[in-house]
């Protein structure tokens, strides 16, 4: 699903549970539920005004971009399928990543 360059400030995504991949790139969105979408293997929010992110419900995710938000804390602790992350231009103070040899 891709939903980029819209003026979104939400989006519910809790019964698109086979979701597997969301672009929703430069949009206006504060915050971000994807806790439902176990199945979501891509995810790109970059461009948004997100202030944190908790993906620890999402396993089967394999690439990551959340650049240019307001984040400061970054949860990914249960990733270990994750190869790509892009997280730059954020706030982070926090980063939270599993023990995973394919991340590059």
């Amino acid at each position: 699903m891709d939903c980029s360059k819209n003026a979104l400030t939400s989006l519910n995504l809790s019964t698109n549970i086979k979701l597997t991949r969301l672009v929703f790139a430069e949009n206006s969105l504060t915050s971000l539920d994807v806790a439902a979408n176990i199945e979501l293997e891509h995810l790109d929010c970059s461009d948004n005004s997100l202030a944190t992110l908790d993906l620890a419900a999402n396993t089967a995710l394999t690439g990551l971009s959340c650049s240019d938000n307001l984040l400061t804390s970054l949860l990914i602790v249960n990733d270990t399928a994750l190869r790509t992350i892009k997280c730059f231009s954020n706030l982070l103070t926090t980063l939270n990543l599993p023990v995973n040899k394919t991340l590059g």
